[in-house]
């Protein structure tokens, strides 16, 4: 049979005891929280930025192909449709083409 070690505590000491408890797994509960809203914003950042990665690309291709009128059209179409969801509820996107280009 065990001998239990009973060691007199103030009352005080107890409710401290307690409130350190409470306090520490409030903020563990808090950091968790936060935790899985960073691991949730970092792959937010990595589609966005593979998103302005194949926008970039994409105009990397207009630049290049600025010469071939029918083609620039086109690029930039694309361009516009990827470019759309970064305009959210702002004005549209608008583009000025020359007048020696027909549509």
């Amino acid at each position: 049979m065990r001998k239990w070690l009973l060691i007199p505590m103030s009352l005080s000491w107890v409710k401290r005891l307690e409130n350190t408890r409470v306090h520490t797994r409030a903020f563990t509960t808090e950091y968790d929280d936060l935790n899985s809203k960073s691991c949730e914003a970092d792959k937010d950042v990595s589609a966005m930025q593979l998103k302005i990665q194949d926008v970039n690309n994409n105009l990397a291709k207009l630049h290049k192909d600025k010469d071939c009128p029918t083609l620039t059209i086109f690029a930039v179409s694309i361009l516009l449709t990827q470019l759309k969801p970064f305009t959210g509820s702002r004005s549209p996107i608008t583009v000025s083409l020359p007048s020696s280009v027909s549509t």
